[in-house]
């Protein structure tokens, strides 16, 4: 795909209302256009990749399921840009609890710096099942997702 469309131009707004999605299996590192936008993508490869989004224009929305845990590397999603952050929460449940309670832990983006969510497989998420969504807004990516982890809990925003 060539370059970018203007964002508010009647290319970009064409664009945009093509967007019809799809579903695409990951198996190794991709870069994302605005072309991808709409699409479901799932992970599903054991030695990890990483997705970098394209550039945060409005609207733009995607969807990641997780099929395998991921036993090496990461699973990773990246920002085109360091500029442009993650806004909004994960929620990682413990995968060696089976009811709904407080083994649960709730993450949030800090705003000023978070350009990549990672998982490793254990305790930042990355095992099968969960999902992360995101909609890109004013430059930024807003994410709402729920994912598997184990061990003692921590954020895969950096």
């Amino acid at each position: 795909m060539g370059k970018e469309p203007l964002i508010g131009s009647i290319d970009h707004i064409n664009e945009v209302s093509k967007m019809i999605g799809g579903v695409e299996t990951i198996t190794a590192a991709k870069t994302l256009t605005i072309a991808d936008s709409g699409k479901t993508f799932i992970f599903d490869v054991a030695a990890g990749a990483t997705v970098t989004l394209p550039t945060a224009y409005d609207g733009c929305r995607f969807k990641f399921l997780f099929k395998t845990k991921v036993t090496s590397n990461n699973y990773g999603i990246d920002t085109a840009a360091a500029t442009s952050l993650f806004y909004g929460r994960i929620v990682i449940h413990d995968k060696d609890v089976s009811a709904y309670d407080s083994t649960l832990a709730h993450f949030a983006a800090d705003q000023s710096d978070d350009d990549s969510i990672d998982m490793n497989g254990s305790t930042t998420g990355g095992l099968a099942g969960g999902y992360i969504d995101l909609v890109a807004y004013g430059g930024h990516w807003f994410v709402d997702g729920e994912i598997y982890g184990d061990g003692n809990l921590a954020t895969p925003f950096s």
